[in-house]
Order: C-alpha cells, then sequence, then structure tokens
C-alpha cells in the first residue's frame, strides 16, 4: 500500500489529486499525519517536504521525497541546502516543477520526476448558470505572516475600498480575524471542502492571487490562480516569474497590482478586459499520469496494481 504522509498545517492540493485518482483507478493508499510516520509499517513512504531528517533509514521501505515547493522566508535559501544535506536518501524524488529540482540541484543519482501543479477541472469550472455574486472579493489560501497578506488586506480598509466585501478562504487565521474585527466588510471562513472552495469562488465576482514578489513564491506555480481561472472568475494578481511565464504559454489576461502597495478599484476592473486560459491540459489526472511516478511504481511492484482499472497506461 501506498502511505502518503501529511505535514500537519500545509494545504496540499496535490495529496488531494492523488487521493481522488487513485481512488478512481483502484490502487490502495492511505494518509497518515507526520506524528504517526515514525512508528508506521508500510512498503511504501510517501512524504512531501519538509523535512526527514531520520538518522536510520527503515528496512525494507520504499521512500518518496516529493518537494512541492522550496523553503520559506526567512533564510530560505540557507534552509534548502539545509535540507539537501540533512535529508534521508530516498529511492526517488518527485518535483513540482524544473525550476524547484534545479534551486535543490542533487547530484546524487537518485532517479526524479517532475509532476506539475494541476487543476481539478470537475470540481473548479465555471457556473452551469448565473451565480449570485456574494463576495466582490475572494482571496484563497495560506494566510501565515510569510505571505504578507496584511498588506492587501489593509488595503480593504483604505476608505475607497471599505464598501467592497472581501472574504479570505483559509484557515489558522484567528489572528487576523482579530486584527480585523471592526471591519465587517472582511470575512474569514475556512478551512472548507474542495466543492464548497469551488463554490466560494464562483459566487465572487473578482479573484485575489496574492504573493508576495520575493524568493521563492513568485517562482512556484499557484494552485488558487490555477483554481480561479477554472471556475473564469476575473483574476487581479501580484506580478512574478510563474505567472508571466504560465500568461505567455496559455494565454489569460489579468489584472496586476504592487504586492508593496496594492492598489485595484473598482472602476478599473469593470473597465479592464478580462481573459481566460485553456486549462485541459493541466488537469490533475494528465499530469500525473505524464509524470511517470505511477508507471515506475508500476514496475516496482505490480501486486500493487492488480485491481488498478488504467494498467494499460502504465506499460
Amino acid at each position: 500500500m501506498i502511505t502518503f504522509i501529511q505535514p500537519n498545517k500545509s494545504f496540499l492540493p496535490g495529496l488531494q489529486a492523488y487521493e481522488r485518482f487513485l481512488s478512481k483507478i483502484n490502487v490502495p493508499f492511505e494518509i497518515i499525519g507526520s506524528e504517526e510516520a515514525a512508528t508506521y509499517k508500510t512498503a511504501i513512504e510517501w512524504h512531501f517536504m519538509g523535512k526527514d531528517f531520520r538518522a536510520t533509514r527503515p528496512a525494507d521501505r520504499f521512500i518518496i521525497h516529493e518537494y512541492c515547493s522550496l523553503s520559506i522566508p526567512p533564510f530560505a535559501k540557507a534552509k534548502n541546502i539545509w535540507k539537501k544535506v540533512k535529508n534521508l536518501r530516498p529511492d526517488v524524488r518527485i518535483f513540482s516543477n524544473a525550476q524547484i529540482r534545479e534551486e535543490f540541484n542533487f547530484q546524487d543519482g537518485i532517479p526524479s520526476f517532475i509532476r506539475e501543479v494541476g487543476v481539478d477541472t470537475q470540481i473548479f469550472h465555471p457556473s452551469d448558470h448565473q451565480t449570485e455574486k456574494k463576495n466582490d472579493f475572494i482571496y484563497v489560501g495560506t494566510v501565515d505572516s510569510s505571505r504578507e497578506i496584511t498588506r492587501m488586506l489593509d488595503y480593504f480598509t483604505s476608505k475607497h475600498m471599505t464598501q467592497y466585501s472581501v472574504l479570505v478562504v483559509s484557515k489558522e487565521y484567528d489572528q487576523l480575524e482579530k486584527k480585523y474585527k471592526n471591519q465587517r466588510h472582511i470575512r474569514f471562513e475556512g478551512p472548507l471542502p474542495v466543492t464548497e472552495v469551488a463554490e466560494r469562488i464562483r459566487s465572487s465576482k473578482y479573484a485575489i492571487n496574492y504573493i508576495p514578489e520575493i524568493y521563492p513564491y513568485e517562482m512556484q506555480a499557484s494552485t488558487k490562480l490555477l483554481e480561479y481561472a477554472a471556475c473564469k472568475v476575473p483574476i487581479l494578481t501580484t506580478n512574478g516569474s510563474w505567472i508571466r511565464k504560465f500568461e505567455r504559454e496559455l494565454g489569460g489576461n489579468y489584472y496586476y497590482f504592487n504586492d508593496k502597495q496594492p492598489y485595484f478599484h473598482p472602476d478599473d476592473l469593470a473597465r479592464f478586459n478580462f481573459s481566460f486560459p485553456d486549462l485541459i491540459q493541466l488537469d490533475w489526472e494528465l499530469l500525473i499520469l505524464a509524470s511517470g511516478i505511477l508507471q515506475d511504481l508500476y514496475r516496482r511492484f505490480p501486486d500493487l496494481f492488480k485491481d488498478c482499472t488504467i494498467k494499460d497506461k502504465l506499460v
């Protein structure tokens, strides 16, 4: 059985995608918390990195390290080097894009795969009917201090923005909720099931992709931007190398604003010509198959896939 090790505080859309896809194709798996992993018995450990600083490698264990992102500030690059040196040597590594693989620059001969970030278009899709817009703006994602989300929320306290509502869908936002308790137009919800997240996006006039223009955030894929785009809700976004590359390759027209001094007046947005990319090629199922990791596991552990419904695609 595949055992996914889930860090306790992380948003992991990729894990949700594996969960849905493996269930669909009848491959056995389970998900446990990182606190259980030390004493848990399993054949395949699939870690979302993170740290795996175990001094001794467990016997008879196949270990996968998946790097969805780089280390966060402060001292992000130093943390990357520390993890590179200290982390246990796995059997396989997975990276969410080539830039992350290049940043870590492992040179130990361990096989690696690229599993790009995708979006579940069965869940995140435009509304089939005219949806009531309950929120003027929505932000979905983490609100930890390294993301400097207060710069954006403070903008909504300026005099010309207090008449516009903003919904923040996240978790562990108690301190922010206290900070903005007198701003009735700023609301917090979550954590929510992914289907409800999609509903909240579709019921908003505009969606905000706020990412500080600093290393490593600006070079990493934005899951929330993909989800906004799949729902065809007009997107406001900060700048960065990933979003500019995404726009060049897949299209779309987004309203850019400065992460240090946010400004986006609704009158300007109403005149802006928003458009959306074609995300068919970023469906999670297609990306998981394209990565090659399931094909590799099928070759190593054929019994694991004895009931799999797509064995012909794994050969």
